[in-house]
């Protein structure tokens, strides 16, 4: 059989270009905006997947993400890290379908009785929710969150923030 022509693009040369392009004794960051994704961090991210949604786009419910096998799992993971590497997003993955969902107890006739909602695509939200877990993992562990910041972090609900107020 013939292969097709490579661009000569491979995972293993974004990686050793991004080694090259941080120098560690100068680089404000840590490795793990380097580091490639591993398969820990695609299953994590896998299992917070919602069965039922499907985008629009590319009808990939969240069932199918979770139900593939080693082969398919290592090309998504390959897929995430190659995105990674190149700072570059698939033009499939920034593609929404908005759609109107009108408000409770509004007139169906006002344009301010609906709310607007976007399908995105499962594996962009799957890709997203690797980077942010990394994020949120980095800023956490070098302290780079004020301890009053409680929103979307864990352990941080509204109730010990509004007590805060209410004793300072």
């Amino acid at each position: 059989t013939r292969r097709r022509p490579t661009s000569g693009v491979t995972l293993e040369n974004l990686k050793r270009q991004s080694a090259l392009a941080v120098n560690s004794d100068k680089a404000p960051y840590d490795d793990v905006f380097v580091e490639p994704f591993t398969a820990a961090e695609l299953q994590q991210s896998t299992n917070a997947i919602k069965n039922s949604k499907a985008s629009e786009k590319d009808r990939i419910i969240g069932e199918f993400i979770k139900m593939l096998g080693p082969t398919g799992k290592n090309w998504l993971l390959n897929l995430v890290n190659l995105t990674w590497y190149k700072s570059c997003l698939p033009s499939a993955w920034k593609i929404a379908l908005v759609s109107p969902i009108l408000k409770p107890k509004r007139p169906t006739h006002k344009v301010g009785s609906y709310r607007p909602i976007s399908l995105l695509s499962n594996v962009s939200k799957l890709a997203e929710r690797m980077v942010g877990q990394r994020l949120m993992f980095w800023l956490e562990s070098n302290n780079k969150l004020v301890p009053e910041q409680g929103g979307f972090r864990k352990g941080r609900g509204a109730l010990p923030q509004l007590l805060r107020i209410v004793n300072d």
